[in-house]
């Protein structure tokens, strides 16, 4: 992105701010002003969503605790029983994600000596999402977003809730994460801008790539936890949520397509039992899938599997969750002849509100146990302190700590400051 179209996106989200910022003290979100409640009713410390806020999400962005979804009327204008319209800011916001300056260690090579590399006022990402209600048990979702690399829409999804009156049957379709509702997503982190990096890995050549500092060498690859088209089933009941899905892979019209599919389930501490670990959980999953080249002669394929164990333990304000995933690729390189590549990995975050103050310890390792790679390790500790200057406006500091093993004098740390606005 040219430096004018940086500032453009700057000034558009300085003036956008001014009007919503100025116009209703409690215009945070859209859920916020149709509910005139808090971020705080639905968000631990946004993005990352409390139990009531997933609880919200899974109703389809309605109440979850009233007998009747209020999906349909609820800050309405009803015209009749066929039509309701409601208003517009009760379902557009807004969010600007900036790096006011991030500092490498290690990242540049100047006459044959490593250098840190510093970067200052850096635009991240600038979203408007389109989110709500669009009548009785129907919700929509679209997040468009402006970076670096040009306007696209990362999310896009259409929910249909309560099919047949019950809870038990709910779908999504359109572009949307496998890990939607496990107990570590990846997505509305704890840490906004620190992702886990046991999820990032792609199929088909990351595993050879990651250990050599790349990530994802084929024309399909996909991560774990990324957007992706597809239509997904989901459920839930009390304690339990189960979700499982399909998909064409990273494009519906690549003509190389395989079908990937997953399955999942969470068991919880619900809103029921009446606990003071309520909306703790633990979620086991599975994603199975083929990545897919063609040469001049034959489609060459990498049959893949990933197992997942999580779990996310909430105490007293207390937020931790851990993940472990395991994945088996038997053609990483999509060669005529066929390479297994074994890796796993954890990531461990955990964090606690106290006022305004939000701390987070996050810590990411990733193991390769086949033969080729095997002894490669890949190794994060990240902390992180946020200061919430309102509920909407999270001030951040994050030191991500390289501790890959293979040595003092080639580790490269990343230390930034961050802000994150939501409106």
């Amino acid at each position: 992105m040219t430096k004018d179209k940086h500032t453009s996106v700057l000034m558009l989200s300085f003036m956008l701010s001014i009007i919503f910022l100025t116009s209703d003290a409690n215009a945070t979100s859209q859920w916020s002003r149709k509910y005139k409640t808090p971020c705080s009713t639905c968000h631990i410390a946004f993005p990352r969503l409390n139990y009531y806020g997933e609880r919200f999400m899974l109703n389809g962005y309605q109440d979850p605790d009233t007998e009747i979804p209020d999906g349909s009327t609820l800050a309405k204008k009803v015209f009749n029983q066929m039509l309701s319209m409601d208003k517009l800011d009760n379902h557009v916001g807004i969010r600007l994600n900036l790096t006011p300056i991030q500092v490498k260690t290690k990242a540049l090579t100047v006459n044959n000596e490593s250098q840190e590399e510093v970067t200052y006022a850096k635009t991240n990402w600038f979203q408007v999402f389109i989110a709500g209600t669009i009548s009785k048990n129907v919700s929509i979702f679209i997040e468009s977003e402006f970076a670096d690399q040009g306007f696209h829409f990362s999310w896009f999804h259409l929910g249909f809730h309560n099919i047949g009156g019950t809870s038990l049957a709910n779908a999504f379709v359109g572009n949307l994460s496998p890990l939607d509702f496990a107990s570590y997503a990846n997505r509305l982190r704890q840490i906004g801008a620190i992702k886990g990096d046991i999820f990032g890995i792609k199929t088909s050549g990351g595993a050879k790539s990651v250990a050599d500092g790349g990530n994802g060498a084929a024309e399909d690859a996909l991560n774990t936890s990324g957007s992706r088209p597809g239509l997904m089933y989901f459920g839930y009941k009390g304690p339990v949520v189960v979700w499982a899905g399909i998909s064409p892979g990273e494009s519906a019209v690549d003509p190389n397509n395989k079908i990937h599919y997953w399955v999942g389930g969470k068991l919880l501490v619900s809103e029921d039992m009446e606990s003071k670990f309520e909306g703790s959980n633990v979620t086991a999953w599975v994603y199975k899938g083929e990545d897919a080249t063609a040469t001049e002669s034959a489609q060459i394929t990498n049959p893949y599997t990933r197992i997942s164990l999580q779990g996310n333990l909430r105490y007293q304000g207390f937020d931790i969750q851990a993940a472990y995933l395991q994945t088996t690729e038997e053609n990483y390189s999509l060669g005529q002849v066929s390479d297994e590549v074994k890796y796993s990995g954890i990531s461990i975050v955990g964090g606690k509100q106290i006022g305004k103050f939000y701390p987070v310890l996050q810590f990411d390792t990733i193991t390769y146990e086949d033969e080729v790679y095997s002894g490669k390790k890949l190794g994060k500790i990240t902390v992180s302190m946020s200061y919430f200057l309102r509920e909407n406006i999270r001030l951040g500091v994050h030191a991500r700590l390289d501790q890959d093993g293979d040595g003092d004098d080639q580790r490269s740390h990343d230390i930034q400051a961050n802000v994150r606005i939501m409106f």
